[in-house]
């Protein structure tokens, strides 16, 4: 029973873990990033984002997460839009208001590892404080996008917490410099908050194509 159980939690995280993909796809889409001329970003919902919302909730009730299903009807859809929509100070706060809407709105309730609720939120590269990581915390799942300088994003983690570790796989995004077509896994990753919760540090693990060796690179986020 206890196999089962473990079983049963590691497929919930997988299952959150794609859907909080598809919702961070669509944050990035509708967070267009503003123009350099205007100070806000304004969210609307014509026909073309409405569309793409209805897209992503059938999305994630096909991934059997049925808690979805009841934005399909138009008014509680509606209710939805009214609460995505709005004025941001940039792309940024908006991408994690929309993250946290849909992510709450059409995630099921998962036991949450307490450590994990810290982990939310934006953090800064150690190494390059121009680019900065959102992370986005479902129950256990992690899931966290790192943007470049031109504000686009070049990569991205899908992970599971526990006691404040995260061990998860590291994925190129399309968006970086065009060196892929897709969302392209290339390495795991390891992490662990810090004591005073301002850093979360760890290795990003890269087997070498040719040779098969693994190779450790040290990474390092802050708080802002």
């Amino acid at each position: 029973m206890a196999d089962m159980a473990v079983v049963s939690a590691q497929n919930d995280t997988v299952t959150t873990n794609e859907a909080l993909k598809s919702i961070s796809a669509f944050a990035r889409e509708l967070c267009v990033r503003p123009d350099s001329n205007s100070s806000n970003k304004v969210v609307e919902f014509s026909g073309g984002a409405d569309i793409k919302l209805d897209n992503i909730i059938s999305k994630i009730v096909g991934l059997g997460i049925n808690g979805a299903a009841k934005y399909r009807d138009e008014q509680a859809r509606g209710i939805l839009q009214k609460d995505l929509a709005g004025s941001y100070k940039d792309a940024n706060e908006c991408n994690l208001h929309v993250l946290d809407v849909l992510a709450s709105r059409l995630l099921p309730n998962i036991t949450d590892d307490p450590s994990a609720a810290k982990m939310a939120g934006r953090w800064n590269s150690l190494d390059d404080r121009e680019t900065f990581v959102n992370v986005t915390i479902k129950g256990r799942s992690f899931h966290s996008v790192t943007y470049g300088r031109a504000g686009l994003p070049i990569e991205s983690i899908d992970a599971e917490v526990s006691n404040g570790n995260v061990e998860g796989d590291i994925f190129v995004e399309p968006a970086n410099a065009g060196m892929v077509h897709e969302r392209t896994r290339y390495g795991r990753v390891q992490m662990r908050l810090s004591a005073d919760e301002k850093r979360l540090q760890g290795t990003v693990t890269v087997p070498n194509t040719k040779t098969g060796e693994a190779r450790a690179v040290q990474t390092d986020w802050v708080r802002p």
